[in-house]
């Protein structure tokens, strides 16, 4: 006789608008993590951006217990409906330097997969709000702790598997730019 499956349900994670009293507790951990990826920023210029990002029209920040995401809706004059840009979906991810194989390491894994699972299910409430907003795109994986995952493949932590749930399919983009400066870094283009 066959046994019944187990059915592991995710957590539930709770995601709410950010909030300026929000900010004050979590912008170090933002600006912290925004200037790996731009350190011309400056960290008072920083706070005062984010800050004009709570409560914004064009903007959607939210965040969970361990997890943000900020993304911008732009409108072209030509274009007939708004592009959704993010910004950055972070995870309060620990990067304590601890001995390899310990119980230390295994806590410090599984609390960084928990926040990763926390960015990845604030991704369903951008897409529910760039649907309500008649979005024509949404352009991610600019700045985001879940993985873009492998074509053909159904791991349900990547934004492949995310889109793919809500019946949304992935395209890959080419952008071709000029730098000017020969000095500046290049950017990164994303996945």
């Amino acid at each position: 006789m066959a046994e019944a499956a187990l059915k592991i349900e995710q957590p539930y994670v709770r995601v709410r608008g950010m909030t300026r009293p929000d900010l004050q507790d979590k912008a170090p951990l933002l600006i912290t993590r925004l200037r790996e990826r731009y350190p011309h920023l400056q960290e008072r210029q920083t706070h005062g951006w984010l800050q004009t990002c709570c409560g914004a029209n064009e903007f959607y920040f939210v965040r969970s217990d361990r997890a943000y995401l900020l993304a911008h809706r732009s409108q072209e004059f030509l274009d007939p409906r708004p592009i959704v840009r993010e910004i950055f979906a972070i995870g309060e991810l620990r990067t304590d330097k601890v001995k390899p194989g310990s119980d230390a390491e295994k806590f410090q894994s599984e609390q960084n997969a928990i926040a990763v699972n926390e960015v990845a299910e604030l991704y369903a409430g951008l897409l529910r709000w760039c649907q309500s907003i008649g979005a024509g795109e949404v352009i991610i994986d600019k700045m985001s702790d879940v993985p873009l995952g492998e074509k053909g493949t159904s791991d349900p932590g990547t934004l492949r598997e995310i889109f793919a749930r809500n019946n949304i399919k992935l395209y890959r983009g080419e952008e071709i730019f000029a730098a000017l400066d020969p000095h500046a870094k290049i950017r990164k283009l994303g996945a």
